[in-house]
């Protein structure tokens, strides 16, 4: 369950796309059945069935309106049908059905007695459809449409999920229009019982879930209730919906099996009244929380929900209470049904303050989303249209002979000059379309990479305090260290009204919800609505402050310290892969803030004893905890410092579930400078490796950034791989590291392009010596990456392991996994080295493909 779980949230996004796509399908399916299935031909009169003193069954006029299109045929109350359009009825089914093939506004011929005598008339058809049935598919698209995009803000977040799942669950109650009418229509629902008992299914859940989605939602929007996190709260809502789904699935079943069908009309009568009570206490939820609020702008955008959500109840109540009292004959005055349609109007009004007040963390992302797509599109279409031109132009003024060789040559060097201008390019649009996001990235990257190698408490929290208030521009900002184990004090501020203010962490709040994170694989930040659970009684003043995210200041699992944030420049929340690099930059100001503090609170041997240790956890936390998981790929990797810190650093980095990088590097030293130095390496691979780019590209962007902050003394060596199991390539590009080895078929192969070591030189020499290389991925093929601490590794004769020694070792675990052959490699080692001390850093990555 757990793995699922994982593989689940791993793949969240997708999970999203691909659930909004199938609530679209069944909406479309509503929106046909309402207008083209169970659409009733309506005559503006009533049928009434009766039976003849010789029992035989005969349809009968009752309550014809007055000037309505029955009476302009001459019908009148009373009257008999007998047929229509020559077709001889005697029962509502087939009258109804017949009535039902004429399209609207043309004519029926009905022919009817009245006193024995017999008439013809011409009826224009109208059509009724099932307004509360439309009104409800009407809210649930609008919904999943506006949810779609705030759940896409922020996948993890519990407030989208719950508005999201509102959406859905409408849906899926508004599956109930299919049995609209029931068996008078052509509906599939009454050809196929396996159709049938899965739309019935369907609609009793989301009738069940729909009323506790909805008081889960508006019991943390846009305040947390302190109920909401209550045992008994949230045993109601997972708990009771399932209880009631599956009764009510097992009474229709048992109603529709023993024929006593009717008696569904109850079951969907107590859903209904849940829902219209569930929407009557979500507006009391509302009203109760615009109360509390005191921030004008966050005001004025629930105030708009709040009419919007209120004229909605008011139609759902008037038309299943006063619109039922007044209406008559409903074929009569169909319209008095109509004002149910302005429920719809209440996810409109909330993806109205959504984009206008960024509500959820959503309009800026949408709209920046929606121009950067354009602008790619406009690239790739000016791209094509380049192309379409020029192959024009070369058929009009060359020969046929040499149009294909002229043509290709274009093509090739059109892609040549595309491909090179494209990143660039992408940067541009992205600088102008995402200013903040732009700014912000290059900012905290250049920080991440500065702040590790300042030295002094008071450097690093001017250094912090700078680059978030003056260079991201953050209005309410602070940073608080560790006082004692119960509390934390704030010593850098910016914004705050309290001065000194303190965080209390007596229960152990703080670290209890840091591992229930990562315990689900969560990113260990703290927002607004979980204030509440975390700090309890600082809750409220961390609100009024206007701080909105708390990022934790981790070493070796303890919390340091805590970075106060509010909201960014653009009024939003931090979200997304914002948390992701701040995360990093926390990361480092931890690393640097307990160095400072170590370095000054403790005599200079044992502070930098317990620096080297520090920073070894640190080092050990940069590299990867969990492999991912890639079709067709075992893998297993292990770095052995020949100090407590060491220089090596491998990673594995997933795409999807075909394609990953692989990377190992290698700092020409060992012990604290060389930690340093490949803690800013993970940096720029994070940073370039989160999407399919050039190896090319990646490893000259990584050379050029590195160069600049490298002492000359040092340099890094470097192989980075492409991994793609659905195409089986390998790409590769080696930066001074050791060969890359294949074992395959029991023969050891060796590549080795050509490259320097990253920060020897600045970026022309480099640049032309990189060359990228592709080969091919072979069922059963092992590859094997490794530091020149494990060919290097001397025993007590003086005697380097070798290539030979470590070759034969992989030649007898062929047909081993990936960590046992790892094992067997480290066991080997051991041996050989016996009470040597180690030298150099062991680094060893190994990749196993099998289909």
């Amino acid at each position: 369950m757990n793995k699922i779980k994982q593989i689940l949230q791993s793949n969240r996004k997708g999970v999203i796309i691909f659930s909004f796509l199938i609530l679209l399908i069944l909406s479309s399916v509503n929106y046909y059945s309402i207008f083209f299935v169970t659409a009733q031909s309506n005559d503006e009169c009533l049928w009434v069935l009766k039976v003849n003193d010789e029992g035989k069954t005969f349809i009968q006029f009752d309550q014809v309106k007055f000037e309505g299109v029955a009476w302009n045929a001459g019908v009148r109350d009373g009257d008999i049908l007998l047929s229509i359009d020559g077709v001889k009825v005697n029962n509502l089914v087939k009258a109804s059905q017949i009535l039902d093939s004429v399209q609207k506004g043309d004519y029926a011929t009905y022919e009817f007695s009245r006193y024995g005598q017999v008439y013809e008339g011409k009826v224009q058809v109208k059509k009724f459809i099932d307004f509360p049935g439309l009104s409800f598919t009407l809210l649930g698209t609008i919904w999943i449409l506006v949810g779609f995009f705030v759940l896409m803000a922020k996948p993890e977040g519990k407030t989208q999920q719950s508005f999201f799942m509102i959406g859905a669950n409408i849906v899926l109650y508004s599956m109930a229009t299919l049995f609209f009418r029931e068996s008078f229509t052509n509906s599939i629902i009454y050809q196929s019982i396996f159709v049938a008992i899965a739309a019935m299914v369907l609609w009793t859940i989301g009738a069940s879930f729909l009323p506790f989605y909805i008081l889960q939602f508006f019991s943390i929007f846009p305040r947390k209730f302190k109920y909401s996190e209550k045992s008994w709260f949230i045993r109601l809502i997972k708990y009771t919906p399932i209880v009631i789904a599956l009764l009510s699935i097992c009474l229709r079943i048992f109603f529709a099996v023993s024929g006593q069908q009717k008696y569904n009309h109850f079951v969907s009568l107590f859903h209904l009244n849940l829902i219209i009570t569930s929407f009557g206490i979500g507006l009391t939820l509302l009203i109760i929380n615009y109360s509390h609020l005191s921030d004008k702008r966050e005001r004025n955008a629930i105030f708009i929900i709040l009419v919007s959500y209120t004229i909605g109840l008011i139609a759902l109540i008037y038309t299943y209470t006063i619109a039922n009292a007044i209406i008559g004959l409903i074929f009569n005055n169909p319209e008095y049904m109509m004002p149910i349609i302005l429920l719809a109007f209440l996810p409109i009004s909330f993806g109205y303050s959504i984009f206008k007040y960024s509500l959820m963390d959503i309009s800026d992302v949408v709209k920046n989303t929606m121009m950067y797509g354009l602008a790619t599109i406009s690239l790739a279409a000016t791209y094509f249209l380049v192309i379409y031109l020029l192959g024009q132009t070369v058929s009009s003024v060359v020969s046929s002979e040499y149009q294909g060789i002229i043509a290709g040559s274009v093509f090739i060097f059109l892609a040549i000059v595309f491909q090179s201008t494209k990143d660039k390019f992408q940067d541009y649009i992205t600088s102008k379309f995402y200013p903040e996001q732009y700014e912000f990235r290059n900012k905290l990257v250049q920080f991440s990479s500065d702040v590790s190698s300042i030295v002094g408490l008071n450097n690093i929290l001017n250094k912090t305090e700078e680059i978030f208030v003056n260079a991201l521009k953050l209005k309410h900002f602070g940073i608080a260290v560790k006082r004692n184990n119960s509390s934390f004090e704030l010593i850098r501020e910016e914004g705050f009204v309290n001065k000194n203010f303190e965080i209390f962490n007596r229960q152990k709040n703080l670290e209890k919800f840091i591992d229930h994170l990562k315990e689900n694989i969560k990113r260990p930040v703290i927002e607004s609505i979980d204030f509440d659970l975390v700090f309890v009684n600082e809750a409220e003043k961390l609100i009024k402050e206007e701080i909105f995210t708390v990022i934790p200041l981790l070493v070796k699992g303890e919390i340091n310290g805590l970075l106060f944030l509010g909201l960014t420049h653009s009024g939003a929340q931090f979200a997304n892969k914002d948390l992701d690099l701040l995360l990093v930059a926390a990361n480092h100001t931890a690393i640097a803030i307990e160095n400072a503090r170590l370095y000054h609170s403790e005599a200079e041997k044992i502070k930098m004893e317990k620096e080297i240790e520090t920073a070894a956890k640190i080092q050990e936390s940069l590299l990867p905890k969990v492999l991912p998981k890639i079709n067709g790929l075992d893998i297993a990797g292990k770095m052995i410092p020949a100090m407590h810190i060491g220089g090596d650093y491998f990673d594995f980095i997933r795409i999807s579930d075909t394609k990953m990088y692989a990377v190992i590097g290698d700092v020409s030293g060992k012990g604290l400078p060389a930690s340093f130095y490949m803690s800013k390496l993970q940096t720029m691979i994070k940073l370039f490796c989160d999407k399919e780019d050039s190896l090319k590209n990646i490893i000259s962007e990584i050379n050029k950034r590195i160069y600049a902050e490298i002492d000359k003394n040092w340099f890094i060596t470097l192989t980075l791989l492409l991994i793609d199991t659905d195409e089986e390539k390998v790409t590769a590009v080696r930066a001074g590291h050791t060969p890359i080895i294949i074992v395959r078929d029991r023969e050891i192969l060796k590549y080795q392009p050509q490259g320097l070591g990253i920060g020897l030189e600045k970026g022309e020499l480099f640049n032309n010596t990189i060359e990228m290389i592709t080969f091919d991925l072979i069922n059963d093929d092992t590859i094997f990456l490794f530091s020149d601490g494990v060919t290097e590794n001397k025993n007590s004769n003086d005697r380097f392991y070798g290539d030979e020694r470590m070759e034969k070792v992989l030649l007898n675990n062929y047909h081993n996994n990936a960590k046992t052959t790892l094992e067997n490699l480290i066991k080997d080692l051991e041996v050989f080295k016996g009470d040597e001390a180690q030298f150099d850093d062991i680094t060893c990555m190994i990749i196993k493909y099998n289909k």
